[in-house]
């Protein structure tokens, strides 16, 4: 048996090292360190071999320092130290691995094993959790994370003359250039409430209203309101009280030779180009619209019909021009009761026009097939006889033609019914022989009946 022990005096302690001869092994090594001061170690030979006996480190005792911390704990006096003396870190191992290390520099790390903070929690999700925190004061400062930094904001940045946050009672003393809510980057700012979004103003300045906006990827819409399936009858709503209009304005300011500014309404099986309704007017310089030149206003229909009337029983539609006076300015009029007046605002007929009327005229010195846009027909046919062919009587219930032959007798003006089987008064024909001799006609939906004839 050997006892050895390290005096050295020198901090670190200078090694001292135990080695065997003949290859001989002390506890299964080639030889053994003693590094701590005043550390012993007793050896026993067993014939061939070294064994350990006893390894120990005495510690004289004081208030401060004692033997080594049992597993179950020590009952101390005083404040006792665990750790290294030396320029090494001290780390805790569990499962043979690294969980929590004290850096000589005094960093701790949980997580990582180089701390560059005084204190630095590494995890993969939820690296902290603080039981049984409680309601805090007025007075109290804020802590925020900047890229895993934990820092201190003071209360005073959360007043309302502060330029870090909006107060919820509003902000006073902001300026327009510095002071903004909204994202520093390309993202999206978006609104929410009861943790659903409802409102997104995106990165290239459009608002979108609704809880599933999908912006147009060709025409990107600025504003765009989806109200997805709602009871509410009003997507958008603007309620005032002014003394004067209260309007809803649309104004393109571009001048280029197409810009036009339109306000469109359309259909669920509508688009940009089919089944829609268009407001609007020319720009200033457009002459290349779907209606009018420049500066012209138009209403019209891409769709079916477009319908235009009054929902009230008794009221009439009422067309003015020249001014916006109802008085002086009233050109056309439909009543309540479907009565026409033109130039007159009271119509006591079917249609009723105060002024001339005029109709179609035409001169003809051949033989021709009646339209729907003729009325007067003036045969001129000095050169021979002329055949006037009436259309079919179908469909056109009511038509009224008026023929007066302007030639010399002899040149015949022959009235022909469709097809030579419709009638005029009972006959296929009829013959219009005197110069400044006249018929007038009217279709009953089926044949031709003489109104009047000389």
């Amino acid at each position: 048996m050997y006892c050895l022990k390290n005096f050295s005096a020198t901090l670190p302690t200078s090694v001292l090292t135990v080695t065997t001869v003949a290859a001989q092994r002390i506890d299964g090594s080639a030889s053994w360190t003693m590094d701590e001061p005043n550390e012993t170690l007793t050896l026993i030979s067993d014939g061939a071999n070294w064994e350990v006996y006893d390894l120990d480190v005495p510690v004289g005792g004081s208030s401060g320092t004692g033997g080594g911390w049992n597993e179950g704990g020590n009952y101390v006096t005083g404040a006792k130290a665990v750790g290294t003396e030396s320029s090494y870190d001290l780390p805790l191992r569990t499962n043979n691995a690294d969980k929590m290390r004290i850096a000589s520099t005094g960093k701790i790390g949980i997580g990582i094993s180089t701390p560059g903070y005084l204190l630095q929690v590494n995890a993969t999700a939820n690296p902290l959790y603080l039981g049984g925190v409680q309601t805090g004061l007025g007075t109290d400062s804020l802590l925020t994370i900047s890229n895993g930094v934990v820092r201190e904001l003071l209360p005073s940045v959360l007043t309302s003359a502060s330029s870090n946050v909006w107060n919820l009672t509003g902000t006073a003393g902001t300026t327009s250039g510095t002071n903004f809510i909204g994202t520093a980057d390309n993202s999206s700012l978006t609104l929410r409430t009861n943790n659903t979004s409802h409102a997104i103003l995106d990165s290239t300045g459009s608002l979108g209203i609704g809880t599933a906006v999908s912006f147009n990827a060709i025409a990107r819409e600025k504003l765009l309101v989806n109200a997805g399936t709602t009871t509410s009858y009003n997507a958008v709503a603007a309620r005032g009280s002014v003394n004067n209009y209260f309007q809803l304005n649309i104004n393109n300011q571009n001048t280029g030779a197409n810009a036009s500014s339109d306000v469109v309404a359309t259909a669920d099986n509508g688009n940009e180009t089919s089944d829609y309704v268009d407001l609007g007017i020319n720009g200033s310089i457009n002459n290349s619209g779907v209606m009018g030149g420049a500066d012209d206003a138009y209403l019209y229909s891409a769709s079916k019909n477009l319908v235009v009337g009054t929902a009230n029983a008794g009221m009439a539609v009422i067309f003015l021009t020249g001014g916006t006076s109802e008085t002086t300015n009233e050109r056309f009029r439909i009543t309540g009761t479907g009565s026409v007046g033109i130039n007159n605002s009271s119509p006591n007929s079917t249609l009723f026009v105060r002024g001339s009327l005029a109709t179609n005229i035409a001169v003809r010195t051949a033989s021709a097939t009646l339209a729907a846009t003729d009325f007067s027909t003036i045969c001129n046919n000095t050169t021979g006889a002329i055949t006037m062919t009436l259309p079919t009587a179908a469909g056109i219930a009511g038509r009224v033609y008026f023929l007066k032959k302007n030639s010399p007798a002899g040149n015949n003006v022959t009235v022909a019914g469709y097809n030579g089987t419709e009638t005029i008064d009972g006959a296929t024909t009829f013959t219009i022989t005197n110069k400044y001799s006249y018929l007038m006609i009217q279709s009953d939906g089926t044949n031709w009946y003489i109104l009047t004839k000389h």
